[in-house]
């Protein structure tokens, strides 16, 4: 569990370690660069941390479709009420970054490089 969450706890320190109610802006979901394929993201267990801590989580990955996002998330045993109420998906990425005071790249996609 320690590299799973190697990530997410310096983004809960930086944010005053507390992300409770902040909105987080995650773009890309996806394990492989430009692709669809989310299985076994390293992003999943991201969010799912993130998720454990309350944080408004607002995903932007245009070749991630909702069902395999949610799928991803269930299978690493994200607890659902906390998706329901905390996570949500969005199709335009200045929606998915507005007003939130982080926004984290975990998806090698060239579109948030250039």
């Amino acid at each position: 569990d320690y590299h799973k969450d190697r990530f997410s706890r310096p983004i809960v320190r930086r944010l005053f370690n507390s992300v409770t109610g902040k909105k987080i802006a995650i773009l890309g979901f996806a394990f492989k660069k430009d692709t669809g394929d989310a299985r076994e993201t390293a992003a999943a267990y991201v969010c799912k941390s993130l998720l454990m801590e309350q944080a408004r989580l607002t995903v932007f990955d245009p070749k991630v479709t909702d069902s395999d996002m949610e799928r991803e998330l269930k299978y690493i045993n994200t607890d659902q009420e906390l998706m329901t109420d905390y996570l949500k998906r969005e199709d335009d990425i200045f929606f998915a970054a507005d007003g939130a005071p982080a926004l984290f790249t975990l998806s090698p996609s060239a579109m948030f490089y250039t």
